[in-house]
């Protein structure tokens, strides 16, 4: 059972990367070892009406219906940690939206 819930994480991991690189190639993020979670800069979405990480985090929430955790719990505010322990579809209609929403804000 542990091997198979392993190999799952790792796909989730694996998927959540290339979507990141395909929709979102210009967004630094760390790239997750053995993490269930995506650690990704979103900091070029900041401007006059989001000012941090949790005031992004809000926007998408209310804008695309997804809820990621803001940067500054985790000590950088330049950042926002989504996890990836999450179906396959519903992973990549995260990310979908998450890619939107910042594509949106982006220079």
């Amino acid at each position: 059972a542990v091997e198979g819930m392993v190999a799952a994480f790792r796909r989730r991991r694996d998927l959540a990367v290339r979507l990141f690189n395909e929709l979102l190639p210009e967004v630094e993020y760390v790239q997750p070892d053995g993490a269930f979670y995506m650690y990704f800069k979103l900091d070029g979405t900041f401007g006059d009406d989001i000012d941090g990480s949790a005031a992004a985090c809000t926007a998408m929430i209310e804008e695309e219906g997804v809820a990621i955790v803001p940067g500054v719990a985790f000590g950088d505010d330049r950042y926002a940690r989504m996890s990836v322990a999450a179906a396959d579809d519903v992973l990549e209609d995260g990310i979908g939206r998450v890619a939107r929403w910042m594509r949106g804000r982006l220079g």
